[in-house]
């Protein structure tokens, strides 16, 4: 089975399709705002935002935060039961072209869980008084532009075949946990101790050896 994730290679890329998707959205809420206000001058483009990127997800829709159940009157409740008939308040990350903008605190904290390292979701989770196993989202979904963001982004496409191209790396291959040790090296002024295409080459030298019946 192809998986259906866009064939971008590059976060520019990604970055050129999210913006083309997401242009005229943008300007028709910002003509919708002018109208309310009386104006005429285009209001400027909010520059706080904060980017992260889903190369397995490209259009994914993710609940970040639940919103309040509403319940139906008690009057047209049946045997003292009270439907729920609606929820408002929902807060959801929302991806487009594998892009999710926002400076939304609620949807930051909730990316940020989800950028690859297993003790912060864990801990996202349980401040959030939620079982962090019951997460339906990857815990790898979605990493922020910057450092590193590049290869991690190829990576991740690589582990899973396209229309037009089989796998390039192995899915068993952690891949987050190799970005994380790389920003952890840097931190520590030392550079990352292997290329992708070492990490690829390593992976096929193992691969070989499995099927020789090699375990050391």
């Amino acid at each position: 089975m192809t998986y259906e994730a866009p064939d971008f290679f590059s976060t520019q890329k990604a970055s050129e399709a999210q913006a083309a998707a997401t242009s005229g959205a943008d300007a028709a809420d910002q003509l919708r705002e002018l109208a309310k206000q009386g104006r005429v001058v285009p209001t400027p483009v909010n520059s706080d935002q904060r980017a992260f990127m889903a190369p397995l997800h490209p259009n994914g829709k993710f609940l970040a935060k639940a919103g309040t159940v509403n319940y139906a009157p008690y009057q047209t409740a049946v045997l003292g039961m009270k439907p729920a008939i609606d929820r408002t308040g929902d807060v959801w990350v929302q991806f487009t072209s594998g892009i999710c903008s926002t400076n939304d605190p609620i949807i930051i904290a909730w990316c940020e869980a989800h950028a690859g390292d297993p003790e912060k979701h864990r801990e996202y989770h349980e401040r959030c008084q939620e079982n962090p196993r019951t997460c339906g989202a990857p815990i790898g979904l979605c990493r922020e532009k910057g450092p590193h963001v590049d290869d991690w982004y190829k990576m991740k496409l690589a582990q899973v075949p396209l229309k037009n191209r089989e796998r390039g790396l192995d899915p068993e291959i952690d891949v987050d946990g190799y970005i994380l040790g790389a920003v952890a090296r840097e931190s520590h002024d030392k550079p990352a101790s292997k290329t992708i295409s070492q990490v690829a080459e390593a992976n096929e030298n193992a691969a070989r050896e499995r099927s020789d019946g090699r375990r050391d």
